[in-house]
């Protein structure tokens, strides 16, 4: 299977968790949209399913189309019901994927919104963010929990541990962290890739991050 999409349109993917329908969600860049494609019918795979329009601010210049409104991050809840997508002007659009509405606009942030997961148990989403924090909000409600500082340039992406307990975030700073969710504080800090670390994920006590340096280091921790 082929899904043909316009150039330069997609920044992120996300599959529909579990027992959800056979979706592909993508963060469509430009396009200032989530793109959600079907996986059950190879013949119309390339058209989405559904589009998501990223909600525009309503003051003044910040409402004309385009300013601050490109798609960079996107992220399913584990039930599969909420999609959220963080974007260039700092905003995270949480949507509701049966009726594909705007459910929470979640604020806080002032610079693109380079990744998001949601913890575990879908209550709690985070994001990290080229303003050098990762925050936690609340999911259901959209309210900043907290602030997590700590890097010293973008931070580039984020992963939660499969026990809810812990968070990792890594950054254009060459920095890995682990952060403890219920105290909100960073108990290590790994310095051993020497550019900027883009990609990072955990599984089964296993903590995997991808550096500009070439390099891929794979890290323990006590789940």
């Amino acid at each position: 299977m082929v899904i043909e999409c316009p150039p330069a349109e997609n920044w992120k993917l996300a599959f529909a968790p579990g027992d959800a329908p056979a979706r592909l969600a993508c963060a469509a860049g430009a396009s200032e949209s989530v793109k959600l494609y079907a996986l059950d019918d190879a013949d119309t795979a390339s058209e989405p399913k559904a589009e998501y329009k990223l909600p525009v601010r309503g003051d003044g210049e910040g409402a004309r189309k385009g300013k601050g409104n490109f798609a960079h991050s996107i992220a399913f809840s584990p039930d599969g019901a909420s999609l959220a997508c963080g974007a260039a002007d700092g905003r995270v659009a949480i949507f509701d994927v049966a009726s594909g509405k705007v459910a929470r606009t979640l604020e806080g942030h002032s610079m693109p919104v380079r990744d998001l997961v949601f913890s575990p148990d879908g209550r709690t989403l985070y994001t990290a963010c080229d303003d050098g924090h990762a925050h936690a909000y609340d999911a259901h409600h959209g309210s900043l929990l907290d602030a997590l500082p700590g890097h010293k340039s973008w931070v580039l992406a984020v992963a939660a541990t499969s026990d809810g307990r812990g968070l990792v975030t890594v950054g254009a700073d060459a920095k890995t962290k682990l952060w403890d969710v219920a105290q909100r504080q960073c108990v290590q800090t790994a310095t051993e890739q020497g550019q900027a670390v883009w990609g990072v994920s955990v599984s089964a006590g296993k903590v995997a991050c991808v550096s500009d340096d070439k390099s891929v280091c794979l890290y323990e921790y006590a789940e």
